[in-house]
C-alpha cells in the first residue's frame, strides 16, 4: 500500500513537472511567434489591441556626440589630461511623444551633466525651432564618469571645450527634429521587471556592515 502510494505520488509529481514545462514552452513559443511577427511586419500589434483611430504618436532618434578632438574628461578630480582614445562612442538619444496637439520630448545624453545655462539655452532653442513647450522638455545626462567635460561648473573653458559644448547643443537640436520627423502611431503598455546593469553598490557584508558590491534590492 505504501509502495503504491509512493508510486502514484511520484507519477503525479512527474506529470505536474511535465505540465509546467509544457506550459513554459508554450509561453515561450507564442512569445517568439509574436516577436517574429513584429520584426517581419506581418502583424500590426497596435491595430490588434487599439481602436482604429490612433491619436498617440512617438518618434525616436540617436546621434553620436563623441568629441572629434581630444579634450579633458570629467568624473575624477585627479584626471586633468585629455582623453587618449575612444573605447565606445557616446550618443544623445531622443524620444518625442504627441497626442496630436501637444508634443513632449525626453532627451538623454552620455555625459556627466549640464550646467543651468546649457539647459536654459538648449530648451529655449528646442521651443523656438520645434514648437515643443519648454515645460514639456526633459533634458538629462546619464552622469557618465568616462566622458568629456561639458562645463557643468563653467570650468575648462578652452577653445576646444567651448567648441564641443556648442556642437553638443546643436546635435541635441538636430536629434530632436529627427525624432519629430520619425513619429508614427504607437500604443502604450506597461510591464515590470528587474535590471541589474545599474544598481546600488552598497551591499551588506553579512556581518552587519556595508561593503562595495551589488545590491539590487534597494533604490539608487
Amino acid at each position: 500500500m505504501n509502495r503504491a502510494s509512493k508510486s502514484r505520488g511520484g507519477l503525479h509529481h512527474t506529470i505536474k513537472i511535465n505540465y509546467i514545462m509544457m506550459k513554459k514552452w508554450k509561453t515561450r513559443f507564442l512569445s517568439t511567434i509574436v516577436l517574429l511577427a513584429m520584426l517581419l511586419g506581418d502583424i500590426n500589434i497596435c491595430k490588434a489591441f487599439t481602436a482604429s483611430k490612433n491619436t498617440f504618436f512617438a518618434g525616436t532618434s540617436k546621434i553620436m556626440i563623441t568629441p572629434g578632438t581630444p579634450i579633458p574628461m570629467r568624473g575624477y578630480g585627479g584626471r586633468t589630461a585629455t582623453f587618449k582614445g575612444v573605447h565606445d562612442d557616446l550618443f544623445v538619444r531622443v524620444i518625442v511623444f504627441s497626442d496630436g496637439i501637444n508634443k513632449a520630448v525626453l532627451i538623454s545624453a552620455d555625459v556627466i551633466g549640464f550646467s543651468n545655462s546649457f539647459w536654459e539655452e538648449t530648451t529655449q532653442r528646442i521651443t523656438k525651432e520645434t514648437g515643443i513647450k519648454k515645460e514639456y522638455v526633459l533634458l538629462s545626462a546619464v552622469h557618465n564618469h568616462g566622458g568629456p567635460v561639458t562645463k557643468v561648473y563653467d570650468q575648462d573653458s578652452s577653445s576646444q571645450v567651448n567648441a564641443y559644448v556648442e556642437e553638443l547643443k546643436n546635435k541635441i537640436i538636430i536629434a530632436t527634429k529627427d525624432a519629430i520627423k520619425n513619429m508614427v502611431p504607437v500604443c502604450i503598455g506597461a510591464g515590470k521587471g528587474m535590471c541589474k546593469m545599474i544598481i546600488n553598490r552598497r551591499a551588506p557584508d553579512g556581518k552587519g556592515g556595508i561593503e562595495l558590491g551589488q545590491n539590487p534590492y534597494v533604490g539608487l
